[in-house]
């Protein structure tokens, strides 16, 4: 599952880059638009390993005020979803039911409802990768890998590295070292901002391919000078990622129905989630099996603290940890023995605040096996019976 969350980071920079690339022409010349902002357009990366079937790998929200403030909103491809009561993921509703259904179920999600749409696969990273070549990469080891069956050939020396655009897919695909698919998402951060700095730095012309190129490998709903004034508005934007409410229930990706609202109220203000400094934002999930009870239900049950974001995975951690107590994983030192008061005053339970960087980056991973991004989270919090 950790490689969703790759291909999320990956997606959502591509879509940076893309747009960056289309919209340098921008500055050569004085549009008029039609666009009416705030703006929503719906983002869809296929997956191009699936030949000739249009099924989506990921989805993402844009957003865009009059102000050019944007956020970024990834939407689960396993999430669950009702049609003529029957369930399926929401991958499948743009295959089977087109573009105009995917948006009335965008919309049921988040209360807002596209105006436009993107659609592009990865293909698309090689050959803007081949148009801007060399493109400047610092590898801080060596990496060595090769997998005939996946046509993958790695060989880069540690150090600057010039890479073409088959390299460069290279080595965002690479994730054989002990960092795994965390340390992939990372070097595909790094190669991705390196391409959109490159890109920049080319001349009028390669930015012409580069147009001929996107245009050619994606379908848009945007007109040219749509997408020129689209540009000013995101040229000196800061990017937001929102975080939509989900839940895990066995197998099943669900919407969050505790926190749906809030976030519906916060995407449609474009309030970042940074922005109530007051709420501090817990995470739970639990060291123990019983079927008895729904841990769901316990942990909202027993929590009556104002000023608290709480986000629950039912699901036993997948490493071992002693389960005499419960344990804290925190972030906020200015904030931690508040937290472990109030939970200890709540639950009626010994807490433990742990700093071992270990455990944490088994939690951490074993969070993003589940596809939930522990980034806004003051504390991650270990449940024991």
């Amino acid at each position: 599952m950790t490689r969703k969350i790759a291909g999320i980071a990956t997606l959502s920079l591509l879509i940076i880059l893309i747009i960056s690339i289309i919209f340098s022409l921008y500055t050569n010349f004085s549009i008029k638009t039609t666009l009416k902002y705030p703006l929503y357009f719906l983002a869809i990366g296929v997956d191009s390993e699936e030949s000739g079937v249009s099924r989506t790998d990921t989805l993402i929200l844009v957003s865009i005020d009059e102000k050019g403030k944007t956020l970024l909103t990834p939407i689960p491809r396993d999430l669950i979803i009702k049609i003529n009561n029957e369930e399926r993921k929401i991958n499948s509703v743009y295959e089977h039911f087109g573009i105009e259904r995917l948006f009335d179920e965008i919309e049921n999600i988040s209360g807002i409802r596209p105006q436009k749409y993107v659609i592009f696969n990865y293909s698309i990273f090689k050959e803007i990768g081949d148009i801007i070549s060399p493109v400047k990469i610092f590898v801080e080891k060596d990496m060595f890998y090769q997998d005939y069956h996946q046509n993958l050939n790695i060989n880069f020396k540690r150090g600057y590295n010039n890479l073409n655009g088959s390299e460069l897919l290279s080595y965002v695909r690479f994730r054989h070292d002990e960092y795994g698919d965390i340390g992939r998402i990372e070097r595909q951060k790094q190669a991705l901002f390196a391409m959109l700095k490159t890109a920049q730095e080319r001349g009028f012309f390669t930015l012409l391919e580069l147009v001929k190129t996107v245009n050619e490998k994606t379908t848009n709903t945007f007109e040219i000078y749509e997408m020129l004034n689209l540009y000013g508005k995101l040229k000196s934007s800061n990017l937001t990622f929102m975080q939509l409410p989900i839940k895990l229930e066995g197998n099943y990706v669900l919407i969050d129905e505790h926190n749906i609202d809030e976030f519906k109220y916060k995407i449609s203000k474009f309030k970042d989630p940074e922005e109530n400094e007051k709420q501090l934002w817990l995470l739970f999930t639990k060291n123990y099996e019983n079927n008895a009870y729904s841990f769901y239900t316990y942990i909202f049950n027993n929590w009556k603290e104002k000023g608290y974001q709480i986000k629950i995975l039912d699901k036993k951690i997948d490493f071992q940890i002693e389960n005499k107590v419960s344990y804290i994983f925190s972030k906020n030192n200015q904030k931690i023995e508040k937290i472990k008061e109030d939970l200890e005053k709540h639950y009626e339970k010994e807490f433990k605040i742990i700093n071992n960087d270990e455990y944490y980056l088994e939690l951490i991973k074993f969070f993003s096996d589940n596809l939930i991004d522990t980034t806004p989270y003051d504390a991650l919090v270990i449940m024991n019976e």
